[in-house]
């Protein structure tokens, strides 16, 4: 048995290089809530929340979820930390049905707690988190890298680039025109040729009716996937479309968690589910879905959501983990980031990142970063704080 006895938590504001647009709007700083868990025998692990939160025209807007950095922040440090002091962390179904009797969602909240406490009992137990979620099925992650939404030109540079820099896919950001999409595609195609090209919506286009014929002309373009086209309750316009194209469809904001991804699968919904650490809450959770995946024709990929090294690091292991495996993943994101929060950063080459083998996360934090674009200091949470 090993039991939780600290939880401390950070606010940090990590810049990115240059801002990032979507369909719901743009951001130039990754807001953070940092986890460091000690065990009763000294292991240390670290976790991060990593909500989004950004600009549109109305101003500030939490961008792919409803949390942000401050509710992250509160939940942990009024709700959840406080009923897990003292829990025992190889138990982690019973650290979930904990959390999940302090708050019925806050899956990112969640997250932070569930990749500290994995980090720290890899590190306690000698292991490496993969190795926690039931073993490595590869050791290197195939990798997407995206171009945000732009000009026609800055979509088209940053489309070469990908090209150039090695990465896998070039995933494309869109969901607010559907013919500015394609024209895009188009560019692209001409520029790169044979090269695959995944369009990301982000849940951003408004109804089936109205888009059909444009991903249908993407789709003769050589549109190689096609990702949350719309909205993340939508299911039946995302089975229609599904029907209709043989692009292969993935789902991301329709799909939390693994009753989600059992839901999206009875509704023949999407072709590929994009699994994050972040809004399945944690790395247990996470892994589920992979579980439900196994047991359909349906594949996996694992996205991102501008994590830090720390969460890019969870991400990797889990991606490990993930037998379905079927996509380019997401876990690149430190790589925009102004530092990665890590003293030695992820080795990305060659269009993959390496699994990182050591005990827990299998990385140093760099603590000196994260005081240095921290907003306050660590603090003490729980009953004894």
């Amino acid at each position: 048995m090993l039991k939780l006895s600290k939880v401390e938590i950070i606010k940090v504001n990590i810049p990115r290089n240059g801002s990032f647009e979507i369909s719901r709007g743009s951001f130039r700083t990754a807001s953070r809530v940092l986890v460091r868990a000690t065990l009763q025998d000294g292991s240390v692990g670290y976790g991060e929340c990593s909500p989004l939160v950004g600009t549109s025209d109305h101003g500030a807007v939490a961008i792919w979820s409803e949390e942000t950095q401050s509710s992250c922040y509160t939940m942990i440090e009024e709700q959840i930390a406080p009923a897990l002091i003292g829990a025992d962390v190889t138990n982690m179904a019973a650290v979930h049905a904990t959390m999940a009797t302090t708050t019925l969602m806050n899956p990112m909240a969640k997250a932070g707690i569930d990749i500290a406490l994995h980090d720290a009992l890899g590190k306690a137990l000698g292991m490496p988190v993969h190795s926690l979620l039931g073993g490595a099925y590869r050791d290197k992650i195939p990798l997407a890298q995206s171009v945000g939404v732009r000009t026609d030109d800055e979509v088209l540079a940053g489309a070469k680039k990908i090209v150039d820099d090695g990465f896998q896919v070039i995933k494309l950001k869109g969901g607010r025109d559907i013919n500015a999409d394609v024209k895009r595609i188009e560019l692209i195609r001409k520029a790169v040729g044979d090269f695959p090209i995944r369009l990301d919506a982000n849940a951003g286009y408004p109804a089936y009716d109205q888009i059909i014929l444009g991903l249908m002309r993407a789709q003769d373009l050589g549109l190689n996937e096609l990702e949350q086209p719309l909205g993340r309750f939508d299911l039946r316009g995302m089975s229609r479309i599904a029907r209709e194209l043989h692009t292969p469809l993935l789902a991301d904001e329709s799909v939390f968690y693994a009753h989600d991804a059992a839901n999206c699968i009875a509704m023949e919904a999407c072709d590929v589910i994009n699994i994050k650490v972040q809004k399945a809450g944690g790395l247990f959770p996470a892994i589920r879905i992979d579980h439900v995946a196994q047991g359909s024709k349906v594949g996996v990929l694992v996205g991102a959501v501008q994590e830090s090294g720390i969460g890019t690091s969870a991400s990797l292991h889990l991606a490990s983990a993930c037998k379905t495996m079927s996509c380019a993943s997401d876990c690149r994101t430190h790589l925009v980031l102004e530092n990665t929060l890590l003293r030695s950063t992820l080795k990305v080459a060659d269009g993959f990142a390496d699994v990182p083998q050591g005990p827990g996360l299998g990385i140093e934090v760099d603590e000196d970063a994260i005081a240095k674009y921290a907003s306050g200091s660590w603090k003490s949470v729980g009953p004894d704080a």
